[in-house]
């Protein structure tokens, strides 16, 4: 038997990398050692500072196999029931032995989490037996066997597994209305200023720190007050966001993942949220408000055991 999933998400590559993973972990859960092939809509959107264009074969994933074109009788997008809350079947037998995978919250992009496919469990035909952590755990380890395409010989920093990963995303994440995936600038300021205290403990103690963002004005900033303040700062070289393959996205998506701890410094973005699935290292956001759930981030948790909002272990 052979899986099929038309990936819808346009988006970013941490959008596009966990919608992957979901199709994948639906396929093994219903035959643990599932084939399956995706179309990948390379093109992408065009975001502020660059295009969300990134080629399959940057990265490998056991089992899995990017093909050009889909079967003739795959059902494609088209109306609101081809996903979404609409949809009552969501893996559907086709000709030739394949069976169509249709994510049912595939319109909303990043948002097929474990917990969601647990949830939507009897429209995937899943053992009803099937309990959170069995989903969790075959998501995590579907993530975990993700790795860089080696034969690229994409360059990656030295010692990466000693330094403190920071995430910067901004531009399109500040907005005027704050929403759960969203921050506004009152928002932004707290988590930029408890972020910055936390980078300044990493200098004081001297880890060393690698900084990636998508706002490279912002990063160059941020990399010239640590270096004047002593410390130990690694970049990756090349800024220049590719409009065809967008190599540098993926230098710092698996730099990320390589780094002993990632630092989240926005309110919630799916890029490292997604290197800390592969990883399984602490993983920390400083969104003030814990007690409240306009927060992407919570339906995450389950799938990321040392998310943490304060620091409990700054080595």
């Amino acid at each position: 038997m052979v899986y099929f999933h038309l990936l819808q998400a346009r988006s970013g590559f941490g959008d596009r990398i966990v919608d992957l993973w979901a199709a994948i972990t639906i396929a093994r859960l219903r035959q643990p050692n599932a084939k399956i092939q995706f179309t990948w809509d390379q093109e992408g959107i065009n975001f502020a500072n660059y295009r969300s264009s990134y080629n399959s074969h940057l990265f490998t994933i056991p089992g899995c196999e990017f093909i050009q074109n889909p079967p003739e009788d795959i059902e494609l997008p088209g109306s609101k029931k081809f996903n979404s809350g609409y949809k009552e079947q969501c893996c559907i037998k086709r000709l030739s032995n394949t069976v169509q995978i249709i994510l049912r919250h595939g319109s909303h992009w990043g948002n097929s989490h474990p917990k969601q496919i647990y949830q939507d469990r009897r429209y995937y035909d899943l053992d009803p037996l099937l309990t959170v952590d069995d989903v969790v755990d075959c998501y995590r380890r579907v993530a975990a066997s993700t790795r860089l395409n080696t034969q690229l010989n994409l360059p990656l920093g030295t010692d990466l597994a000693k330094h403190v990963g920071v995430h910067i995303r901004l531009n399109d994440k500040l907005v005027a209305k704050e929403k759960n995936y969203d921050m506004s600038t009152q928002t932004w300021s707290i988590i930029e200023a408890r972020a910055k205290q936390h980078i300044e403990h990493c200098i004081e103690t001297q880890q060393p720190l690698f900084i990636c963002s998508d706002d490279q004005r912002y990063k160059a900033q941020l990399v010239k007050e640590i270096i004047a303040r002593g410390g130990d700062v690694l970049v990756n070289q090349d800024d220049t966001h590719s409009l065809s393959h967008d190599y540098t996205a993926l230098q710092d998506f698996f730099s990320l993942v390589e780094c002993k701890r990632i630092i989240q410094m926005t309110k919630y973005s799916t890029f490292s949220i997604a290197a800390a699935l592969i990883s399984g290292k602490p993983f920390m956001n400083f969104y003030p408000n814990k007690a409240n759930i306009r927060n992407r981030i919570y339906q995450w948790q389950d799938a990321l055991p040392l998310l943490e909002f304060e620091p409990t272990d700054q080595d």
